[in-house]
């Protein structure tokens, strides 16, 4: 009810921070104006974050965003099987990868599909796509 991506907790950090700016300009002592201020600054700026979190979906869970800051995964996940029957072509891997933040200077972990064919030869000069978590498409380079 109250997770991350909770749009009642949107709401309560921005009552929150509205209140502690009403009680900012009530309060008379300065210490005290300060405090409430500087508190309504991080509660909304939290709160912006709440808003980004639940639109782009980042994090559904605590624990979700937990293991992301403290550096938790799953690691590899895997094979999964191909959709066809034919069984010449293998199995994909799903796996983690870094994704490097060249533009905004923040680097993140990622899902990747590599297709069957990535590790053959005979598909060595190919470029293959890939398929990265959030729905993004790249080229898997070799």
């Amino acid at each position: 009810m109250l997770g991350p991506d909770s749009r009642l907790l949107t709401v309560l950090l921005i009552v929150v921070s509205a209140s502690l700016l009403v009680a900012a300009a009530r309060l008379r002592l300065l210490p005290a104006k300060i405090a409430c201020s500087a508190l309504s600054i991080v509660v909304a700026m939290t709160g912006g974050v709440a808003v980004v979190n639940d639109y782009y979906g980042y994090y559904t869970t605590w624990g979700a965003m937990w293991a992301d800051f403290h550096g938790g995964g799953t690691g590899n996940l895997g094979v999964i099987s191909t959709t066809t029957s034919t069984s010449t072509l293998g199995a994909g891997h799903i796996g983690w990868i870094s994704l490097p933040g060249k533009l905004s200077g923040y680097s993140r972990r990622g899902l990747v599909y590599l297709p069957p064919q990535y590790g053959q030869a005979k598909y060595a000069g190919i470029q293959l796509p890939a398929r990265v978590a959030h729905g993004t498409a790249a080229p898997a380079g070799r």
